[in-house]
């Protein structure tokens, strides 16, 4: 692994910035693509380029020329804007913009296509969700991620393009942006603010940033995921309300609200995976309890 290229799709965002730390730190090549400035110091092995991936002309030239080993598409903020008020671009970028990538894409050594999912294809199917579950996704956003999963497995089976599709659940960790459920808690709570939140019945599945990084990894070289799609998570279900409530034990302040924000309507309230695909075909499992992931996240925000 070290010294071959990756093309890495959306690496200013939280996953992706974490994960491009840790490849310049394994001797990877790494260029980055995506439509926000870059954010990571100068380093040697690291190229940046800001490019909409809707931009064909100026895709093609990053692209040109250039050939990777691997490539792991992180593109696309969460966000479940409805169709007619913005979830159309949404849905474009993320189709339109995989098409782009692979259009200009050099395939001559490619040893592994990458691609990001979520948990949010799965919709209100039971569960533990698991990846045999027929797809249900309830925004532009979710659809999406669904078409491109989908698309990719067409692929490796009439082309033989070596795919792969990680769907992570809740990753959380340090860089996470301040607006997400965790850093807003933790914000909060590092504060001694009041602030507030749904009721917290909603029960959701919390994987470390550095886990899903390592399953990366792990399946850069393995053949045998081609074609495949791979939930990565915890595998341990919590209700928002512990999740909080374990922040502010931690913290020793803090004053959630509980029951001030009500719940959406299409929210599915029991969101935790069945991980055991992942164990098996990866070899892989989490290294890291919800205490121990929390009390590094939030030193984290305490030093920055």
């Amino acid at each position: 692994m070290n010294g071959k290229n990756i093309l890495v799709i959306g690496g200013t965002g939280f996953i992706g910035f974490n994960f491009i730390k840790e490849a310049l730190n394994k001797g990877l090549i790494v260029t980055n693509i995506s439509i926000k400035s870059k954010i990571h110091a100068q380093h040697k092995n690291l190229s940046h380029f800001n490019c909409d991936l809707l931009d064909k002309t100026n895709l093609s030239k990053i692209l040109e020329n250039k050939t990777f080993h691997y490539v792991i598409n992180f593109g696309n903020y969460i966000d479940h804007t409805d169709f007619l008020l913005g979830g159309d671009n949404i849905l474009k970028t993320q189709v339109d913009g995989l098409i782009n990538i692979l259009s200009n894409l050099n395939r001559a050594d490619l040893i592994k296509f990458i691609n990001i999912g979520s948990s949010d294809e799965y919709g209100n199917n039971g569960s533990p969700q698991n990846e045999k579950m027929n797809l249900k996704p309830f925004s532009p956003y979710s659809l999406g991620k669904t078409i491109v999963s989908e698309f990719l497995e067409l692929l490796y089976a009439s082309e033989q393009l070596p795919t792969l599709t990680l769907r992570p659940f809740l990753v959380y960790g340090p860089y996470q942006k301040s607006n997400r459920f965790l850093p807003h808690v933790i914000s909060s709570c590092l504060k001694n603010k009041s602030f507030d939140c749904s009721a917290g019945t909603q029960i959701r599945d919390f994987c470390f940033v550095g886990d899903f990084i390592d399953a990366i990894f792990i399946s850069l070289d393995k053949e045998e995921v081609n074609g495949k799609t791979v939930n990565v998570a915890s595998g341990i279900p919590v209700t928002i309300k512990e999740i909080t409530l374990k922040i502010v034990d931690i913290i020793g302040k803090g004053k959630p609200k509980f029951g001030k924000i009500e719940m959406r309507n299409d929210e599915n309230m029991s969101l935790y995976a069945d991980i055991s695909f992942a164990k098996n075909i990866l070899s892989w499992q989490p290294k890291t309890d919800i205490d121990t992931g929390l009390s590094k996240t939030i030193n984290f925000y305490k030093n920055i």
